[in-house]
Formats: structure tokens, sequence, C-alpha cells
């Protein structure tokens, strides 16, 4: 895609792909596992799981009632002289330490 000068653009990218790759499968783990450590439980506690998992899996459906599909994520980044072209985390790039 062309971009004005001095800028790169990346992607778009089907949403679940986006969220994928930044790590929602992983984060929503998280929140899963703290989810009975705050003292409460039951009936509020399995209401709250059940709510993050439907949640998250559906934005990265990519069935007809999901959004991973329908919705995209695009990057504009400053564009870096001689640097070559530069893919943020999310568009296939990975973080650099």
């Amino acid at each position: 895609m062309k971009a004005s000068p001095g800028v790169e653009v990346h992607g778009p990218v089907e949403q679940a792909f986006f969220l994928s790759t930044m790590g929602i499968k992983e984060r929503a783990e998280r929140l899963l596992k703290g989810t009975g450590k705050s003292g409460g439980g039951g009936e509020e506690a399995e209401e709250l799981k059940t709510r993050v998992e439907t949640a998250w899996k559906r934005l990265v459906d990519r069935g007809p009632t999901g959004m991973g599909r329908i919705y995209k994520a695009m990057a504009l980044v400053p564009y870096k002289e001689g640097g070559g072209l530069r893919r943020p985390v999310g568009f296939g790039g990975d973080v650099v330490a």
C-alpha cells in the first residue's frame, strides 16, 4: 500500500490475527486464573469466567457472528530513513530487545 512520504503503512490485517499475535489468549488465561484469587467465588466467579471466555473468543472468532474477520487493524508509523521496512508487533513483527 502506498503512503504519504515519511510514513510506513502496515495492514490492514484481520482483527483475529492482530489480537492473536498481541497475545489475547494468554491475557485471557491470566485473567481467568486471577478470578478465583480475589476471595470471592461461587456463582459470581463462574459468571466472570464465562464472560471473559466468551468475550475474547468473540473478538477473534472468524465466523459469521464473530468480530475477528469483520474488523481490521492498521498501523501507521514514521518512515525510518535507510532502516528498511519495519514490522510492528501485531503485524508480523516481534519485540526487539
